[in-house]
């Protein structure tokens, strides 16, 4: 087995469409790079998850196969992997974790995928937080709540629900984050932090490509930054204008 792997993380809201029609082959990159391994994460999407796990498999079929899949009502996620690397997967888990209203709505929260490759532990998180330009202590809070109480990995967890750790150990265990108990962690989805600027002043800087402007607005390096969120996870350089928010049906 090859001592690195390369992975494509790919990010989706739907806005509730119900299936997607079109190719998934441009998404996946096929025939322009090659990936070892796939995460896609959808928010606000209402086909089922067979299907869907379905139509990514399809669209790399000579080349790879679905590890897992896992979904929260329109919050999912596929994670695939080359064929040939299948063979070295072991202890896949999954779980997932709605945060509005105290866990009682289903449409914000996160889901997670995990496995072992090689001697490797990987983790993946898609998640939907708290939205609307003011909340972002709600999307704070929705992060603080995932990666603290997604209930993975499976052992770990199993211990503190059956009263198996100390009272004083049950405490301390919520205060580390999930991501401390895995070797690689990615986190993809619909964040829902915004840019503190007036939309006609975002338009101006889109226009202008002056992304560097924009990112000086950015909520959730903002946060980052304070330390509030994501701590540990690096972002790869954004050198691409903001995704939200689009016309349906359109490129405006």
């Amino acid at each position: 087995m090859t001592d690195e792997v390369t992975v494509l993380l790919g990010t989706w809201n739907l806005n509730n469409l119900k299936a997607v029609t079109d190719s998934l082959q441009e998404l996946l990159q096929v025939g322009k790079e090659q990936h070892d391994i796939f995460a896609i994460g959808t928010q606000e999407f209402d086909q089922p998850l067979s299907k869907w796990k379905a139509a990514l498999e399809e669209a790399v079929f000579s080349t790879h196969v679905a590890v897992h899949a896992q979904e929260l009502a329109g919050i999912k996620l596929v994670v695939l992997i080359r064929k040939d690397l299948q063979q070295y997967i072991s202890k896949i888990e999954s779980a997932d974790l709605p945060t509005k209203l105290g866990g009682l709505m289903k449409t914000k929260g996160g889901v997670g995928i995990s496995f072992t490759l090689g001697a490797t532990s990987f983790l993946f998180i898609n998640s939907h937080l708290a939205a609307h330009q003011t909340k972002v202590a709600d999307r704070n809070a929705d992060y603080g709540s995932i990666v603290h109480n997604l209930e993975l990995p499976l052992d770990f967890s199993a211990s503190k629900n059956l009263g198996l750790l100390s009272s004083r150990k049950r405490a301390s265990s919520r205060m580390i984050p999930i991501y401390e108990h895995y070797d690689r962690s990615f986190w993809m989805g619909d964040l829902n932090y915004r840019i503190d600027l007036p939309r006609a002043e975002v338009i101006e800087h889109v226009s202008k490509r002056e992304w560097d402007v924009l990112l000086a607005a950015d909520q959730l390096i903002r946060e980052k930054g304070a330390g509030r969120v994501f701590q540990g996870y690096e972002e790869a350089p954004i050198a691409f204008p903001p995704t939200y928010k689009f016309d349906r049906g359109t490129d405006e």
